[in-house]
């Protein structure tokens, strides 16, 4: 809900051993939340999930730190940053979400999402001077919906601009033209 800052009723939990999204019923949980589910694993677009029939807070808080790597089959629902990648084809969707290829020499190009439930959306994007060209890190959720490598940014402060890449193209002409 608006109040919470979770708008999806939804979380992802993490542990050692991998992350999965949580359909829930109430939305107060913070980022750091130690929890304990129950609940049905099924998929939703070819994404594992489970619809809690139980959560519960367990004592505690936990510092959630993001691993550097691109988006893979094996770590689907985990915290991870994207670095050094270009901003390629961005673009903007309903209500001022918006998404862009993020592209790296030797690696899967990777969609990143941002949905403007966030708070964040395209205009302020674009306005802090994020554009295509430029060179980011960015910081998301890994999913993988329909075969389709995505990263789910999770606000304003999952980008960081690393170059401005403003794109330039040189003219070449030959003698005589």
């Amino acid at each position: 809900d608006d109040e919470s800052g979770n708008i999806y009723k939804s979380i992802y939990i993490q542990d050692e051993t991998g992350g999965i999204f949580i359909y829930v019923k109430e939305a107060d949980y913070k980022a750091g939340d130690k929890v304990r589910v129950t609940g049905k694993v099924s998929a939703y677009n070819d994404e594992p999930q489970v619809s809690a029939s139980t959560i519960e807070k367990v004592e505690g808080t936990t510092t959630i730190t993001p691993q550097e790597a691109t988006v893979t089959a094996d770590n689907q629902g985990e915290l991870i940053t994207l670095k050094g990648v270009k901003i390629s084809g961005l673009t903007k969707l309903d209500y001022g979400s918006f998404e862009f290829v993020a592209k790296k020499d030797g690696q899967d190009d990777v969609v990143v999402k941002l949905d403007n439930r966030s708070g964040y959306d395209y205009d302020k994007f674009v306005a802090a001077g994020f554009n295509s060209g430029d060179i980011v890190d960015v910081t998301g959720v890994s999913g993988n919906p329909k075969g389709k490598f995505t990263l789910k940014a999770t606000g304003e402060a999952a980008f960081t601009l690393v170059e401005d890449g403003v794109e330039v193209h040189s003219l070449v002409a030959s003698a005589g033209e």
